[in-house]
């Protein structure tokens, strides 16, 4: 299967709606990290997807764009593991609070620092 985000080929696993909008919710815009999209799939985008990209995620299951009509727990992204772990920085909690939005990524940690 092909990463969702990336579009890459290697090793990618499944991720519900509700984890990826978590992590948008949160501020992850693979737009904004640093080596998820490349330029060549920048290219083949339409002018303004970029700055739109985090509203459709939000939209998805809820009858438009992408997802059709499905809830959140139907709507499935493949991931690879990059990208999951940049997913992750935005799932993890902070020292022992954790977001009422962003649940416990499980094996994923922020950097320290």
């Amino acid at each position: 299967m092909k990463c969702s985000i990336c579009c890459t080929t290697e090793g990618t696993r499944r991720l519900a709606l509700r984890t990826v909008r978590t992590a948008v919710r949160n501020g992850f815009n693979p737009f904004r990290e640093r080596g998820l999209v490349s330029d060549y799939m920048l290219g083949l985008m339409p002018p303004g997807f970029p700055g739109r990209w985090a509203e459709s995620v939000l939209r998805k299951g809820e009858g438009e764009g992408e997802g059709g009509s499905g809830g959140e727990d139907e709507v499935e992204w493949e991931v690879c593991g990059r990208c999951e772990e940049r997913l992750g920085h935005y799932l993890t909690p902070v020292g022992d609070a954790v977001s009422e939005r962003a649940p416990r990524a499980v094996g994923v940690r922020r950097p320290a620092g």
